[in-house]
């Protein structure tokens, strides 16, 4: 067996007896079968009907009797259309007792009326090119049945799955299972695995009939008719489950304090403990020392409320459904601070951002709460009283029993800058208190797709840098009062960023509109107590700020669900595993990067674009026309991904962001995230 087939193997069996069962079932008009929406329908033309072979189901649909029928509040259907524009939309179905609304691509598009007879409606609507998420939210009580639905002027004879240009391809992770298809003709079955990031192809030919699949590293599956036609009728998959480590809980009664000191929009890059040029982070350097370090730790979401969530529900933001600027935490997650709480902590949230407020939901088990909003645009602003509430908080009760701390320092977000001395501390020029500086501008600038000069990125580098040189010098002053208080060699440690800045490597000031690497990636360091002995040691392996609460979790042998995984098994495992890491812009539909091994890719859900990137090789140039397979590869992986979200009942909460507090409407609108 060669070193490939160890590692994938498809083995192909014709004519089976299951194969003869799954043909049967598939008759005299009876509920049929159908592929997982996991499956990638490249080109499948423009008609989803429930006759002969277009009888894909996404999300929220099931096929009963010829109809598709919702089961969701919000069903979905993916359409490919061959190119973008206005075109017409001809949707036969029935529905009642209420109205229902189609939405194409986020965007509201028509009402669909009660019918309880079967009824066509043609609406002229505009899509995209290739991939289009066709959304229909009925309201509470209501039964949509939908028997077909087309796009374009002529309607198409029904259409096979795999005929012609049309392709069908899977994404898989390690484990087994096989695929049915039903027609004639030959067949290419391609095979791609990808071992080590790198990939391996085989390729075989067959007809219809039942293909069994092996794979133990990640990769996809395409077919594609060579002549004939053929339709899938038929799929199981099991993956090979992974095997946790056992947990490395405390020993019965500890309780270490636990502290999280945040700071906002931190380019991980831009910290000398990073290998940055400038000596931005002295103190988080001397810090990490005592710490394990992990270089490749992602964010969730860039954007603050969304990725604290993320850290506060160990929850996908997909999951914990707070992901557009108008949502806050929906009622019913239970949250880090309640988990602490539980295990006998005190509790407190000391915050200088508007975005992570009693408004938006963050005070859940929340003993302590306090806010320190002030406006950015005078430096001197920012020496407030957070240090003060914190030394407070901390001397007052930590003899009183385990502390639980989250500190939420506002800089260096976009557009700070800081106070004297470290005001213009980078600049050959002193611009002083008064100056009109073009980081004061960047919210703006950008809205106007503004082409900024290598002179102002290194102006704007300047004063971002200076206000990371400031806001480590506030973590440092807490760390030192934690040292003074004799808590910070048995404590828990954590230091982190919600998101990074984008500095003009893709063009792009800022982050929430996008997630490039340096949006996405953050720091991330964690100091354990003293006595695991766990000091200077770097983690190359992928992290996500999901892992933060299963961290905290496993700590007191819980074993809750999480998105993310402890970072423990990363300590104790440091090298590189098949983990896939993801993070969403806000928007709606968002922008979702994933990061493997050194491969990202960035999926752009609201134009179809997407953009792959080598991190080693290419980190600044997208080099997926390239790289095709590749793309397949991530392309399917994301489809498999946002599948797992689309059947959460979970529902976001919006919020009206005029009620907003009037300190926190204007923190949030001095930070540009209110026009």
């Amino acid at each position: 067996m060669t070193h490939l087939d160890r590692r994938l193997k498809l083995k192909i069996t014709l004519c089976s007896a299951v194969l003869v069962v799954l043909i049967t079932a598939c008759g005299g008009g009876s509920d049929l079968p159908s592929p997982d929406a996991a499956f990638v329908f490249n080109n499948l033309g423009e008609e989803i009907n429930t006759v002969d072979g277009t009888r894909h189901i996404w999300s929220g649909f099931t096929l009963q009797q010829d109809f598709y029928v919702s089961n969701k509040s919000i069903s979905k259907l993916i359409l490919w259309h061959h190119k973008a524009g206005e075109t017409e939309l001809t949707l036969n179905y029935l529905l009642k007792p209420r109205n229902a609304e189609v939405f194409i691509n986020s965007n509201s598009v028509f009402k669909l009326r009660p019918k309880y007879q079967l009824a066509s409606v043609q609406q002229k609507v505009t899509v995209l090119k290739g991939f289009n998420l066709i959304e229909f939210r009925t309201k509470a009580k209501s039964r949509l049945k939908i028997k077909s639905l087309h796009l374009g002027g002529k309607q198409e004879t029904p259409t096979h799955h795999i005929e012609g240009d049309k392709t069908v391809l899977r994404y898989y992770d390690a484990g087994s299972g096989s695929i049915a298809l039903k027609g004639s003709g030959k067949l290419q079955i391609r095979q791609v695995a990808f071992i080590n990031g790198e990939k391996h192809v085989e390729e075989t030919q067959g007809g219809g009939g039942m293909f069994n699949i092996i794979f133990s590293s990640p990769g996809f599956i395409e077919l594609r008719a060579l002549s004939g036609a053929f339709d899938l009728i038929g799929h199981q998959y099991k993956e090979t489950p992974e095997k946790p480590l056992p947990l490395s809980p405390l020993k019965k009664g500890e309780k270490p304090h636990v502290f999280i000191f945040l700071i906002d929009g931190c380019h991980a890059a831009h910290l000398s403990m990073n290998g940055y040029h400038r000596n931005t982070s002295p103190n988080i350097d001397t810090f990490a020392q005592d710490a394990v370090t992990f270089d490749n730790a992602y964010a969730n979401a860039t954007f603050t409320r969304s990725s604290v969530a993320s850290i506060f529900t160990g929850f996908y933001p997909h999951r914990h459904k707070l992901r557009i600027l108008t949502n806050r935490l929906p009622s019913g997650l239970f949250m880090l601070p309640e988990f602490m709480k539980k295990q006998g902590y005190k509790t407190a949230l000391l915050t200088e951002a508007g975005n992570i407020s009693r408004f938006f939901g963050f005070d859940q088990g929340v003993d302590n709460y306090q806010k320190i909003f002030r406006h950015w645009n005078d430096p001197r602003y920012l020496e407030n009283n957070i240090i003060k509430f914190f030394d407070t908080w901390v001397n007052e009760e930590s003899a009183a029993g385990p502390l639980f701390t989250y500190v939420h320092f506002r800089a260096p977000h976009f557009p700070i800058i800081p106070p004297p001395p470290f005001l213009d501390m980078y600049k050959e020029k002193k611009l002083g208190l008064d100056a009109d500086r073009k980081i004061f501008h960047i919210e703006t600038l950008g809205k106007g797709g503004y082409k900024y000069t290598a002179e102002e990125v290194k102006d704007i580098t300047d004063d971002y840098d200076s206000t990371i040189n400031y806001v480590d010098h506030q973590v440092g002053r807490m760390i030192a009062t934690l040292k003074q208080k004799g808590l910070y060699d048995d404590a828990y440690i954590i230091f982190t960023s919600d998101h990074g800045e984008a500095l003009n490597e893709h063009g792009y000031m800022g982050h929430g509109h996008n997630v490039y690497d340096e949006t996405s990636r953050v720091p991330l360091v964690v100091k354990f107590p003293k006595a695991e002995n766990l000091k200077g040691i770097h983690i190359k392996r992928l992290v996500q700020l999901v892992d933060i609460f299963p961290t905290i979790a496993g700590l007191f042998g819980e074993q809750r669900y999480f998105d993310g995984r402890s970072l423990a098994e990363s300590v104790k495992i440091a090298k590189e595993d098949d983990l896939f890491v993801y993070s969403t812009s806000f928007g709606s539909p968002p922008a979702v990067s994933i990061r493997w091994r050194q491969w990202y890719y960035i999926y752009n859900m609201y134009n179809n674009s997407e953009e792959l990137f080598h991190l080693q090789q290419s980190p600044l140039k997208s080099i997926a026309a390239d790289n095709a397979d590749m793309a397949s590869f991530f392309r399917a992986k994301f489809l498999s991904w946002l599948i797992r979200f689309d059947n959460i009942e979970r529902t976001s909460q919006s919020v009206d962001l005029k009620k907003l507090p009037k300190d926190e409407y204007d923190n949030l609108k001095s930070l540009g995230y209110i026009n």
